[in-house]
């Protein structure tokens, strides 16, 4: 017999966002946020002025960065959408674009000189990057609808 593997992405996103709930504050928002590099522990309205209003209806992002000379963006237009990006170390950087409904993304890095980007469009779309180390870089482009992904990337 022939048998498949389950992909873990969605039982690994469904962990992480099940620990960011206990640990990190939520934020419930509609709108978008580009926010600076400088903003440690963020629990922002993204509705607030200077955030870019193109409507994310009962979304949630959250950006948790500790260390030095960290980059975090969120950018979300939909509804449904969660994000969340945790960065601890030197010089990472790291973007989440949601559009469409219903997107579930993560990005966790540990480390120095690391890259990540997700950018999501359509619907139902879960992706999650997970770094650590030095002088990792990863992409994840997903357009349609129920496309899962996981990168794991270490040392």
């Amino acid at each position: 017999m022939n048998y498949s593997t389950p992909s873990l992405a969605p039982l690994l996103f469904c962990l992480v966002a099940t620990l960011f709930t206990f640990f990190v504050p939520p934020v419930k928002a509609q709108g978008s946020a580009d926010l600076a590099p400088s903003e440690l522990m963020l629990s922002t309205d993204l509705n607030a002025p200077g955030s870019r209003g193109a409507g994310a209806e009962n979304s949630f992002a959250t950006i948790h960065q500790s260390g030095n000379l960290l980059d975090a963006h969120i950018a979300q237009t939909g509804a449904e959408l969660e994000a969340v990006i945790l960065q601890t170390g030197y010089l990472n950087s790291a973007l989440i674009d949601q559009d469409g409904f219903g997107h579930e993304a993560a990005i966790l890095q540990s480390g120095s000189n690391n890259e990540a980007l997700i950018k999501q469009q359509g619907a139902f779309n879960n992706a999650l990057i997970e770094q650590t180390g030095s002088d990792k870089s990863a992409s994840i482009a997903q357009s349609g609808q129920l496309v899962n992904i996981l990168v794991r990337q270490y040392r």
